[in-house]
């Protein structure tokens, strides 16, 4: 399809995702994909690549496509691609640890958006002029009744799903309820490097 001068095709503007839940197969075999720190740095290669070749003419990026719903139907339910979660039973789960798995992925994931948005800003931003941010779920939750119990429970809820990736993007730490209730040491902290790195 031609683009014209403003690099638009009959008035229409892209917005470009990156990452739609379909992590390549060699990555999974390698080193398990989002289960894997190393797919931080592939990401952000990738990013690159299509930051480099396609934004002069894309001028707005979304990194990552509901990285909740990859967490959830892919490493709880098992659902999704790549159809890992804790109960073998169901025939298309592909083994998992839905106990762990999940953090270890929604912390991948943050991590890859940072580092996508970070060699965006640092090598595109001034010459190419656009946007980068991320396609957050954005479900919400009210309190089924105005009790104390009940309202803590909608901000539990919040904290761990629309929270759970957006409170990095501003401070640069998980959700205290989160924090609070996720034991044993399963939920990753950030360093503070990567902290600084996903604030803003």
């Amino acid at each position: 399809m031609p683009f014209s001068d403003n690099g638009y095709t009959s008035g229409i503007k892209p917005f470009a995702t990156i990452f739609h839940w379909d992590t390549p197969q060699s990555l999974e075999d390698a080193f398990g994909g989002f289960r894997g720190a190393e797919i931080v740095n592939d990401f952000q290669n990738y990013a690159d690549i299509c930051f480099k070749n396609f934004g002069d003419r894309v001028k707005h990026w979304m990194t990552l496509n509901e990285p909740l719903t990859v967490v959830q139907q892919g490493y709880v339910a098992g659902g999704m691609a790549p159809g890992r979660c804790s109960n073998f039973t169901k025939s298309n789960c592909k083994g998992g640890d839905g106990i762990t798995e999940p953090y270890i992925v929604g912390h991948n994931l943050l991590l890859a958006h940072g580092a996508a948005v970070k060699v965006y800003r640092e090598k595109y931003k001034a010459s190419q002029k656009g946007q980068v941010g991320i396609a957050l779920s954005a479900g919400w939750y009210l309190p089924y009744t105005e009790s104390a119990a009940d309202r803590l429970a909608a901000a539990r809820i919040m904290a761990f799903t629309f929270d759970y990736f957006l409170e990095p993007l501003v401070t640069g730490k998980y959700p205290v309820d989160m924090v609070n209730n996720v034991k044993g040491g399963r939920l990753p902290t950030f360093t503070a490097q990567q902290s600084k790195m996903l604030k803003g």
